[in-house]
């Protein structure tokens, strides 16, 4: 079983298969996305659907969503990220108005224990992060390709974004993300 069933493989390796089953609201029905191959597995994602990975792997597969965010856009955060926030395991989440920038603690280490090199351990830590979200860089005006940028307020136990301010997408990454990771984070308001 298996063969010539749709599969895709999640940032940690995980194998995903997608299969229809009734929802539980208003017995329509569901794709879903399992780590099982059962004999209704499907062959292809259906028409109009796409997969979504969250930056922790979680699977699902979704109506398809346009975003206002063009690559560039995406593309050049993810350049930035390296030489402005100096942390290892980043992701960015693109969303249909929004560019959310997640990492994770572990981003602070430079060792395993026991004095293993963080570079040769990447694919194994891959498994185990979890990322958290630090920014948001909303799109307010797709006509001047203005931003506002929030912070993830961790006062409350779903967390909350909290404005900082609005601008052109490299000025705020270069003023904001130099601070993912660090103590100053906690510090913007």
């Amino acid at each position: 079983m298996g063969q010539d069933k749709f599969t895709y493989v999640n940032c940690r390796g995980d194998v995903y298969y997608l299969r229809s089953g009734k929802s539980g609201r208003g017995g329509g029905t569901q794709i879903i996305c399992s780590k099982k191959c059962t004999p209704d597995a499907l062959e292809a994602i259906p028409e109009g659907m796409e997969i979504a990975e969250s930056p922790n792997g979680k699977v699902s597969c979704r109506k398809k969503q346009q975003s206002a965010i063009l690559p560039q856009e995406r593309d050049l955060l993810e350049k930035w990220i390296p030489k402005l926030s100096k942390q290892a395991f980043v992701k960015i989440e693109v969303k249909p108005k929004e560019l959310i920038v997640h990492a994770t603690e572990t981003a602070r280490y430079k060792s395993l224990p026991f004095g293993i090199p963080l570079e040769g351990a990447l694919k194994l830590l891959e498994k185990f992060i979890v990322y958290e979200p630090f920014f948001k860089f909303e799109l307010d005006d797709p006509n001047t390709r203005l931003f506002s940028v929030s912070r993830m307020c961790y006062m409350t136990i779903d967390g909350e974004w909290m404005y900082l301010e609005s601008g052109n997408l490299e000025t705020l990454a270069k003023k904001y993300l130099p601070h993912v990771g660090k103590e100053s984070f906690f510090e913007l308001e």
